[in-house]
């Protein structure tokens, strides 16, 4: 009977999702539409939040579910974590620039060049990320301007005020004058979902074996 009331409960709150629009084009709707067929009766509303808001609201039950970037910050958080894709990434650059030409750039090329990043506030351990990922060329980049979103970071590149590196999802903005290239050597940009695994219920782990069998390429 308490079982039979808790799901009631858990029916009339629904699943609430946090995710960044630009960054899960096809792997939440397709989630969502696989999960709603084994728990048609669960209502699944989604909050379009930065990764930084969206393990704040984790933390204090505000969310159950979230699409977020760095499993160390979610370590830190005390947050549950699983990663569910991980997406090759491309080097953002003024369609001037002479590296426009490349059909691969390498790392080692973009060292004197001043980085347009991603805020810790809006995506925590982005700057970490970046810093790894340019370490592989041995060199530490300058990052001249963070933004709190894609769309920001590629109006600064557009503009001449740097280069980013940015997950393939990202070519699928609008992004005039600018243009994508791989990188080399290759980087990933992982994607993990985040839970408060003290807050959790039954159907947060059945939605993460859903979005795990979708995943791409998952680490």
């Amino acid at each position: 009977m308490e079982s039979v009331r808790t799901l009631d409960r858990e029916e009339k709150r629904g699943l609430r999702i946090g995710y960044v629009a630009d960054l899960v084009h096809d792997l939440l709707p397709a989630s969502i539409g696989t999960f709603q067929a084994t728990f048609p009766a669960i209502p699944v509303p989604l909050f379009d939040l930065t990764c930084g808001e969206q393990l704040s609201r984790l933390a204090d039950g505000r969310l159950d579910l979230g699409f977020v970037g760095s499993p160390q910050v979610m370590e830190r958080s005390g947050l549950k974590a699983h990663p569910v894709a991980a997406y090759k990434t491309f080097v953002a650059l003024p369609k001037q620039s002479h590296l426009a030409r490349r059909s691969t750039v390498k790392l080692k090329e973009l060292e004197p060049m001043f980085f347009v990043g991603i805020s810790e506030t809006a995506r925590p351990g982005y700057r970490r990320w970046l810093t790894e990922s340019c370490a592989k060329a041995g060199y530490r980049p300058k990052v001249l301007q963070e933004v709190e979103f894609d769309r920001p970071v590629l109006h600064a590149v557009a503009t001449g005020l740097g280069v980013a590196l940015l997950p393939e999802l990202a070519k699928r903005l609008p992004h005039a004058n600018v243009v994508f290239r791989p990188v080399s050597p290759p980087v990933i940009t992982p994607f993990w979902v985040a839970w408060n695994g003290d807050k959790a219920f039954p159907e947060v782990e059945e939605f993460v074996k859903v979005v795990t069998g979708r995943g791409k390429n998952v680490l």
